[in-house]
């Protein structure tokens, strides 16, 4: 029996944070991966949180499960510190040299259009393997603007950018019910 090859989500993810601290000049401690919105939020002057929503298979791309595309929602939370204000108001925070705008269109900069590669050469040919079918893509919700709530204000600002990656789901070296 055929074993079950690894998620290729994986490599992807980490990729994710790696290319976010390389732009954005953090360290890799400072991008933090996380299943769930039920984080701990640190007072750092700049991080990043990258959340990783499931996946869903694409159920009409005529290749069948041997080559099933797949696409997941990767939502990086942005994080800045903005208590260098006065109370009620938030124009250093926002727009003073690396600030807020700054760090979200760093954040946009770093992914948009990008397209993470393997660490080695699978094929021989020289060259880093895609590890997705296609660039990620921002994808637009609306609430992309820095929020605050009251009972939440801790000195920082948090806004998000979500970002569609679109890869292929692993199959079995051997399709069920093939003699080896």
């Amino acid at each position: 029996m055929a074993d079950s090859q690894s998620s290729p989500f994986r490599a992807i993810a980490l990729a994710v944070r790696d290319q976010l601290a390389s732009v954005t000049g953090l360290d890799a401690a400072y991008v933090r991966i996380v299943a769930n919105d039920d984080y701990e939020v640190v007072v750092e002057n700049r991080y990043l949180v990258v959340r990783c929503y499931g996946p869903e298979p694409y159920t009409d791309a005529g290749v069948g499960r041997r080559a099933r595309p797949c696409h997941r929602l990767v939502r990086v939370y942005i994080y800045t510190r903005s208590n260098v204000d006065q109370a009620g108001g938030d124009d250093f925070a926002l727009a003073d040299d690396n600030a807020h705008f700054d760090f979200e269109e760093s954040v946009l900069n770093a992914l948009d259009e990008w397209v993470p590669l393997s660490d080695f050469d699978t094929d021989g040919d020289g060259n880093r393997e895609p590890l997705t079918i296609e660039p990620l893509h921002p994808v637009s919700d609306g609430g992309g603007k820095p929020v605050r709530k009251a009972e939440d204000d801790i000195g920082m600002l948090r806004s998000h950018l979500d970002f569609q990656v679109t890869y292929v789901l692993p199959s079995d070296a051997v399709a069920p019910n093939t003699p080896e």
